[in-house]
């Protein structure tokens, strides 16, 4: 007659206060950054959407004077701070590095950004 050995197994206790703590349903998402490749001028680079907070502010930098016009400081600087906020590890440029690029290429970077982000021109 043989016997069969046994086994003995240690199970490790959980620790359900880790699971109870992790967020779940929309506040997992909080912190997370979403982005996607775009060619900018021949290069990839990274572009993220922007948070509901970003949005917000460049909101705010656009309002315009009591006739509802922007100038064309603020728009520039609203162009600057949309590819700022959006292009990821983005080194803020100086106002000379950001005039030497061309205007046109910026702009469609922003709309990309804005697009991406679920405004604008969505889907163009």
């Amino acid at each position: 007659m043989t016997s069969k050995p046994q086994i003995q197994v240690t199970l490790k206790e959980s620790n359900m206060s880790d699971i109870e703590n992790k967020p779940t349903g929309l506040k997992a998402a909080v912190g997370r950054v979403m982005s996607k490749k775009y060619k900018f001028m021949g290069e990839d680079i990274l572009i993220r959407k922007l948070s509901v907070d970003q949005v917000l502010k460049i909101q705010d930098m656009n309002k315009g004077s009591e006739d509802g016009q922007v100038s064309e400081k603020v728009a520039f600087e609203s162009l600057k701070a949309v590819i700022n906020m959006g292009v990821v590890d983005q080194e803020e440029l100086d106002d000379d590095e950001f005039n030497s690029l061309p205007l046109d290429e910026l702009t469609t970077l922003s709309k990309a950004i804005m697009a991406y982000s679920g405004l604008g021109e969505v889907g163009k």
